[in-house]
């Protein structure tokens, strides 16, 4: 017979998500997409690499239909302190920095536990620079010229780079 002692620590809920260190509207932005219900798969990026270049992957432009997913953060349901939980944290509010033009920032995410109620805190050290298309350059194309490639993908220079626009212009040259 195996007999085990369990001495359960105190049990926390979800509270609300703080963010300092950027605008208000980029704070509303990040709450906002971890306390809601998420309609689109997360872009899984496969690599840390920080060059300027970007490669795009046939898996990148998957658009097979996906289930929404539930809210990362629910007021009042228990607070998930495992570190596989944290590490999802951190990479659903880079997808979100990513998604508003920010793939390269530095945060730092932590709880802030109280009377039974533990917040989110995220706090945003640096957004890093905007990804903003400088240029376009066509290699590798044999049979449309260069020209034909970038008004198919409709990507311009001067345009912010986010998640969605990348998947967008990928998926316009998967499809053509």
């Amino acid at each position: 017979m195996i007999e085990m002692a369990i001495q359960e620590g105190t049990r926390y809920v979800e509270g609300n998500v703080l963010v300092t260190g950027v605008a208000t509207d980029l704070q509303q932005h990040i709450v906002a997409n971890l306390s809601a219900p998420s309609a689109e798969r997360d872009l899984q990026r496969r690599d840390d690499k920080r060059d300027e270049s970007r490669h795009f992957e046939l898996s990148d432009f998957d658009d097979s239909p996906h289930d929404p997913q539930p809210p990362w953060w629910v007021a009042g349901e228990p607070v998930p302190f495992h570190d596989t939980a944290m590490r999802r944290f951190r990479e659903r509010i880079s997808s979100i920095l990513w998604d508003c033009g920010h793939d390269r920032a530095r945060f730092d995410v932590s709880w802030r536990c109280s009377d039974g109620r533990a917040d989110l805190v995220i706090r945003v050290d640096d957004l890093g620079p905007a990804m903003i298309i400088r240029s376009v350059r066509v290699v590798g194309n044999e049979k449309n010229s260069a020209q034909e490639i970038i008004e198919c993908a409709d990507v311009r220079p001067a345009t912010l780079l986010t998640a969605t626009e990348y998947r967008r212009i990928g998926r316009r040259l998967w499809q053509s």
